[in-house]
């Protein structure tokens, strides 16, 4: 997240850079960033859930350069506070976020910060995001994962009492 920032600095130099987690300003400060370069970077710990939305509210962009995310709840958590995502073109994030965000990859800061500039200079783009990002974060509802989970396991039961013989009716 930093070293895409330290490019675009002189481009953007009135936007800082907030970051959320347990122990990263303490991570941070191990890595090879000066003082200067941790200019309007504000590190908070770690941020309870009902403040994550607000702290999305805020935000013009957001920026997630990961590895690997097996599902992207992170991607969940910002999209439906209308903030627009820079995120990695890996694992599972391209299928959760779908249209609704730019990609880059992981281990170009350079890719990152392109995204990142021009989402922050695009205010057409930002609330192409926005707008994309809200309904697709609906469809990964809590109800409707559990109504697809419920079905699927019916529907296997269902699968595996016909491969055995058993045709006594079974409720879901």
């Amino acid at each position: 997240m930093l070293r895409p920032l330290l490019i675009l600095r002189s481009r953007f130099p009135t936007h800082d850079l907030v970051i959320a987690g347990s122990r990263v300003a303490e991570y941070v400060s191990h890595l090879s960033f000066s003082e200067h370069d941790l200019h309007r970077v504000h590190f908070l710990d770690f941020v309870p859930p009902a403040d994550l939305a607000a702290l999305y509210n805020l935000a013009d962009a957001c920026l997630l350069p990961s590895f690997y995310e097996d599902f992207g709840l992170n991607i969940l958590e910002a999209m439906p506070s209308g903030c627009p995502i820079v995120l990695s073109s890996t694992g599972a994030c391209l299928e959760t976020a779908g249209d609704a965000t730019l990609f880059a990859h992981p281990t170009s800061p350079p890719d990152f910060a392109a995204k990142l500039g021009r989402l922050l200079a695009d205010d057409s783009l930002r609330t192409t995001l926005r707008e994309k990002g809200i309904p697709r974060a609906h469809t990964f509802s809590r109800k409707r994962t559990a109504a697809l989970t419920l079905n699927g396991l019916c529907e296997g039961v269902r699968r595996n009492q016909n491969r055995q013989g058993d045709t006594r009716p079974h409720d879901p």
